[in-house]
């Protein structure tokens, strides 16, 4: 009669008529089920069970309901009572995994699998692994998802591995476990690493003569989970083997596991890899679906291929002009890119669309309601009477609170206007707290500086815990205010946006108010609010708050507080506000260089250093900076002549060489197609650097010490002589030069020492005569002969030493008098014992030594009174 309604109304009567038939209570229940009556399910399901205590359908039915309701724990409890009449079955295993796992118990959940997996590893082999209701492929991926979501790779690859090798019948082929690749799968094609020598090690190691068989098979879904594993533990190289695997497969068919692959590699910010494979998804016009098109969008914002975000970003809007986010997404992209009238016209579009959303739902309010209570009316049944008077005060509530939702969000945001300007009065008055107590500990007050330590650290709490400074995607872009923003990248990102029900809503309004106000204020539309928000934070502004971030450093730095200061300094570089501000970034990157200096950290040194080589290559200053930072000590040689820096040294040189560098440029080429995107493609292309007209010496000098260091001597002349052919006059070259050929004939495989030797002093006379015979040069000098022994003509170099002045008491002295330093090469006395150019000690002691090798102690211990006592 076309009167379902009416139909479970009657049975609910017969079935309350005869409560004992547990037939008709289940059947009710499927009902029930059907109409979308959980409740009333459930209670059917119940009464089922009471008939029936063994009932495993009515059991399982509840259980399943109980899930879809939220009540995880009841549905827990009924899948357990199954396990306990059905021990081990896996389609009831799996169902508790889901529930555990949106509990956020994967513990529990890996615990739960692997005692199946002991279980069933002691029975016989199923005949067929994917049968229902056994341990198979199925549940070994389950497993291995499990292990993933539990951070626990390695666990996962080793389940992965174990688990196919007991359902393939090779369970006594353990020698693969101490194989560190997965050799084991690789199809016939790919036979060139299977019978490699460490396999047969291995196998003998376990007691087999042979690995024998045939490369062993491996489902596609296991196999694209082995791979994520290892993207996951940085095998790059093994993990993109297995996905190879995958582009054999229908795109149409496995898209989930594309878009898989996809995930793992923008995981792991390999964002040209992910493209990659968005790329397959959209060349199949099955899947050639918008969701494609913003991952890849998302994916071109990590480049910063900002035209390319545009353009998917578009295509997107265009297909699905309903959804907000995504709107607001190509909004904010139009900015970046300095369009600003086409923002402003999309969130003028946003905030119409809210307008007209909100409306409707007013409306659509109302009507529910006059509904409801027109059917409260015509039901005669109590318990329907109940239902319908609780419907209705729902959907008066509902209408209350769409109505007052306006006026809520206002009188909020009065409060945080009014929460604001008292802190910005505060944070003021903290400021002007600051500069007074730093200008008393310039002048040494310790109280002061420690005072102004306390007060600067809970000023900084504010900046550092406001996340518009440190958003943690897109930190290429600049800063753009610190208004709330929605993060609508997650939302795309993670869901079918498709579907996108808006349910951030006031969020939402804000964000594209604010927006609005500030593309209005940028093209000369707006008031100071905006202005502020860009340029200030509580009041104080970015310069004034830059200012206080290099005092606070400098102050806990000079009051041994150097772990504090360098936490700060990391933070102020991460801050977009100053990172994309080259005059701020540089001027952080020399502070953090002063900070290692100051704390004797050569990788910090080291790291800043090369950054200033970079932002300004070929400045020999520069180089030079690098070096003299780095100069004394074993910990600053291991930094100095690092594997890395090395690298690093050796590009900048074949970029001075070649004037182009390689890099992956996006190219768009547009097609004639009526399709709203280009076809992307990248190509590795040779871009044109910026280099000097000739040579620089800074740079290949520094290489050829780094060179030196790494006892490279014979590269290191290479180098030395390039720099020498460009600055010939320059002495610490020609000292670089003399002291590679002399460790060069001291080596084991030197083919002609003597000749070496001959090639060593003679760019050593050279240093000797650019330095016009001071202190360091017969200091230098005689140290070369003292190397090899030559001690006859060491002494009247170190006794030269002692009676010339130090390069600072020349300096002095020239300022003093007015005198060139050829008038002062007489004798003058002892320097200071705070004079760090002096090497009147050096010389001393190794004159010494020489006194006392050669039966002369008195005369060595007239030096070492003289010159070396304190």
């Amino acid at each position: 009669m076309g009167c379902p309604e009416k139909a479970l109304q009657l049975y609910l009567v017969a079935a309350h008529l005869t409560p004992h038939d547990g037939a008709l209570w289940k059947r009710l229940g499927l009902l029930s089920k059907n109409h979308n009556s959980i409740h009333q399910a459930i209670y059917c399901f119940s009464k089922a069970i009471r008939c029936d205590n063994n009932d495993v359908d009515a059991i399982w039915d509840r259980s399943i309901l109980y899930s879809e309701i939220g009540e995880f724990k009841k549905a827990i409890d009924g899948f357990k009572g199954l396990l306990e009449k059905i021990p081990y079955d896996m389609n009831v295993l799996r169902e508790v995994t889901r529930i555990q796992v949106q509990m956020n118990e994967i513990p529990q959940a890996i615990e739960l699998f692997l005692d199946a997996y002991s279980y069933y590893r002691n029975r016989p082999l199923p005949e067929d692994p994917e049968a229902e209701g056994s341990f198979g492929y199925s549940e070994i991926n389950i497993m291995a998802e499990l292990y993933m979501l539990a951070g626990d790779y390695n666990n996962a690859i080793d389940f992965i591995k174990q688990g196919v090798r007991w359902l393939q019948g090779r369970e006594n082929e353990t020698w693969w476990d101490y194989i560190n690749d997965d050799r084991e799968y690789e199809e016939e094609e790919n036979l060139d690493r299977r019978d490699h020598a460490s396999i047969l090690a291995a196998a003998r190691l376990r007691g087999a003569s042979s690995t024998g068989g045939s490369n062993a098979t491996l489902p596609i879904e296991l196999r694209v989970k082995l791979g994520q594993c290892r993207i996951l533990t940085d095998r790059l190289e093994e993990g993109k083997l297995h996905f190879a695997y995958l582009e054999s497969y229908d795109v149409e068919q496995y898209v989930d596991l594309y878009y898989e692959v996809a995930e793992t590699y923008t995981d792991k910010g390999l964002f040209e890899d992910a493209l990659s494979i968005y790329e397959i998804i959209v060349e199949n016009e099955s899947t050639d679906k918008p969701l494609a098109w913003m991952r890849m969008g998302m994916c071109h914002r990590e480049l910063g291929n900002l035209e390319s975000v545009a353009e998917y970003f578009a295509a997107v809007v265009k297909e699905l002009p309903d959804n907000l986010d995504i709107k607001m997404a190509l909004a904010e992209t139009y900015e970046d890119l300095d369009e600003k009238e086409k923002a402003l016209e999309i969130v003028n579009e946003v905030l119409e669309a809210r307008k007209r959303k909100l409306a409707q739902a007013a409306a659509e309010s109302q009507l529910e309601s006059s509904s409801s209570t027109s059917n409260q009316l015509n039901i005669s049944s109590l318990h329907n009477l109940s239902a319908g008077t609780l419907q209705n005060e729902s959907s008066l509530i509902q209408t209350v609170s769409e109505e007052s939702k306006a006026n809520a969000f206002a009188r909020a945001e009065e409060e945080r206007k009014q929460k604001i300007a008292e802190k910005e009065k505060e944070t003021k008055i903290q400021f002007h707290r600051l500069d007074l107590l730093y200008d008393r500990s310039k002048l040494g007050d310790c109280e002061s500086a420690k005072e102004f330590l306390e007060t600067a650290r809970n000023v900084v709490i504010d900046w550092k815990n406001n996340r518009a400074f440190y958003p943690q995607r897109d930190r290429m872009l600049p800063f753009k205010g610190w208004d709330r923003r929605r993060s609508w990248r997650k939302q795309v990102y993670f869901e079918e946006f498709e579907n996108s029900n808006d349910s951030d809503d006031a969020y939402l309004d804000e964000q594209a108010t604010t927006m609005a106000k500030r593309l209005q204020w940028r093209i000369g539309e707006l008031e100071d609010e905006i202005r502020k928000k860009i340029t200030e934070f509580n009041g104080i502004t970015f310069e004034k708050w830059f200012d206080f971030f290099i005092k606070y450093i400098v102050t806990a730095t000079k009051n041994n507080c150097e772990q504090e200061a360098f936490d700060l300094l990391k933070l102020a570089c991460r801050a977009n506000v100053f990172f994309h501000n080259i005059h701020y970034t540089t001027v952080l990157k020399l502070l953090s260089l002063a900070w290692g200096l100051h704390t004797r950290n050569f990788l910090v040194v080291c790291e800043n250093a090369r950054w200033l080589c970079n932002h300004e290559p070929f400045n020999s200053n520069l180089y030079n900076l690098y070096g003299a930072g780095m100069s004394s000590g074993s910990n600053a040689l291991s930094c100095f002549a690092a594997a890395n820096s090395q690298k690093y040294f050796l590009r900048q040189v074949k970029l001075m060489d070649t004037g182009f560098y390689q890099t992956p440029i996006i190219k768009n080429n547009s097609s004639n197609s009526d399709k709203s995107e280009s076809e992307i493609k990248q190509k590795p292309v040779m871009k044109k650097a910026k280099v000097p007209e000739k040579p620089n010496a800074a740079l290949l000098s520094l290489y050829g010490h780094i060179l030196a260091c790494a006892r490279s001597y014979v590269g290191a002349i290479g180098y030395y002589s390039r720099a020498y052919s460009v600055k010939p006059k320059d002495p610490l070259i020609s000292l670089s030069m003399g002291l590679a050929y002399m460790h060069r004939s001291m080596q084991r495989i030197s083919d002609n020492r003597h000749l070496q030797i001959m090639q060593a002093f003679t760019f050593l006379y050279n240093y000797y005569e650019l330095k016009e015979r001071n202190q360091e040069a017969e200091y230098n000098l005689g140290r070369a002969f003292h190397e090899l022994g030559l001690y006859h003509l060491a002494v009247p170099h170190y006794e030269r030493c002692l009676k010339l002045p130090s390069l600072q008491q020349v300096f002095r002295e020239q300022h003093e008098k007015g005198k060139s330093s050829e008038n002062l090469s007489e004798e003058c006395p002892v320097e200071d014992d705070d004079d760090p150019t002096s090497l009147r000690r050096d010389a001393a002691y190794n004159l010494s030594m020489i006194y006392v090798g050669n039966g002369s102690p008195g005369l060595a211990a007239v030096l070492l009174r003289q010159y070396c006592t304190i």
